[in-house]
């Protein structure tokens, strides 16, 4: 899969080369129907067999850390995941006294996660924060989540997600595949999975009770397992002529959408830790309407850069959609704050802050085994 996870990855490994580093990412063989693309990437990618269970047989996959570690002598390893990747990483890094970064990027260790809910998983997740050589912060959700399984976890670092402003400083051209009825400024965006727990069904409710009074369109780009389900239910609503399922978006299609569209959407019905399209809209100069839920609290700023609801609450959503549409000034006042808060989120700053990290963590490896 590509999502924030994978794109945050992606993001800091080119940083690193830029700067002069070797990077290698380890990762999950694809699934049976998969297409890579790893032979595309500036930097290798090493596949190990997909894990056969969450909670059996986790240490032989060291195995495969053994043979990376042979290939490529790495300084660091870095695992974007508290569990199962880090429970392996960790197993195998503290003997050999490869430093470990841990970084959880919302959904493994978050209290609604099933994984928390499985037998002997909880302690080992508190086995690994604790041991781990350094836990990264994206945002206080993550580390209410750290310090809610690791009461004592004392290496935590603060470093959020990045953005790349480089795409978003020019005007993109408006791609092809672009409706020609999608007028720029005209259209709320929604980008994201298509599943239950990010709300599409609340939006569309909340869009059909301003839709007979504003002349704006909805687009939602993305596909899951409930994508099928929101068609259905635009039609249902009347909204078929008015909401545009576009799938996947990505590169200019993607920059296009941001750039033009009068707000992003986010009507999530739990947290949201990782959410680079809060970032990016920022980037686009464009305001955020998110639900008040554990990660977008403390990424969305009301009335600076975006507006709050309530979950599951489609008539405050309505309602913050149609102020944006109806004030103009209040949305480009909100997009302009989103922008100041971008330009302090370059990955290639992102990027130095991992790096300082990863220089400290060496250095105290080389003194301890001087001392």
């Amino acid at each position: 899969m590509v999502g924030g996870q994978e794109l945050v990855i992606d993001a800091l490994a080119r940083q690193f080369l830029a700067r002069g580093h070797e990077v290698m990412v380890l990762a999950l063989r694809q699934r049976h129907g998969q297409t890579g693309g790893d032979t595309s990437l500036p930097y290798p990618v090493v596949r190990h067999r997909r894990f056969f269970s969450t909670r059996h047989f986790l240490d032989s996959y060291q195995g495969h850390l053994t043979a990376a570690h042979r290939d490529y002598r790495f300084d660091v390893i870095h695992a974007h995941n508290v569990y199962p990747a880090g429970y392996v990483a960790v197993r195998w890094s503290e003997p050999r006294g490869v430093p470990l970064v841990i970084t959880s990027h919302g959904c493994d260790i978050a209290p609604e996660s099933c994984l928390m809910t499985k037998p002997q998983v909880p302690d080992r997740v508190t086995y690994v924060l604790s041991h781990a050589s350094a836990l990264v912060s994206i945002n206080d959700s993550v580390e209410h989540n750290y310090r809610r399984h690791c009461p004592d976890a004392h290496h935590i670092v603060s470093i959020p997600n990045g953005v790349d402003l480089t795409a978003f400083n020019s005007r993109a051209a408006r791609p092809a595949r672009i409706p020609q009825r999608l007028r720029p400024g005209e259209y709320f965006l929604f980008l994201g999975r298509l599943i239950h727990r990010k709300g599409g069904d609340q939006l569309l409710l909340a869009f059909r009770q301003i839709a007979d009074d504003i002349p704006v369109q909805l687009v939602i780009a993305g596909t899951g397992e409930e994508e099928m389900a929101l068609k259905v239910q635009a039609a249902q609503l009347g909204l078929a002529e008015r909401v545009h399922f576009t799938g996947v978006i990505q590169g200019l299609e993607k920059t296009y959408l941001l750039q033009n569209c009068l707000g992003t959407v986010i009507p999530s019905r739990i947290s949201e830790a990782s959410s680079l399209v809060v970032l990016e809209s920022y980037a686009a100069g464009v305001p955020v309407i998110g639900t008040a839920i554990p990660g977008l609290e403390t990424t969305i700023m009301q009335n600076e850069t975006g507006l709050f609801v309530a979950p599951d609450s489609p008539a405050e959503l309505a309602g913050a959609m149609a102020s944006l549409a109806r004030d103009r000034e209040l949305a480009g006042r909100l997009g302009r704050g989103g922008r100041r808060t971008a330009e302090n989120l370059d990955w290639g700053r992102v990027a130095d802050r991992h790096l300082e990290l990863y220089a400290s963590l060496v250095r105290g490896k080389v003194r301890a085994q001087v001392a």
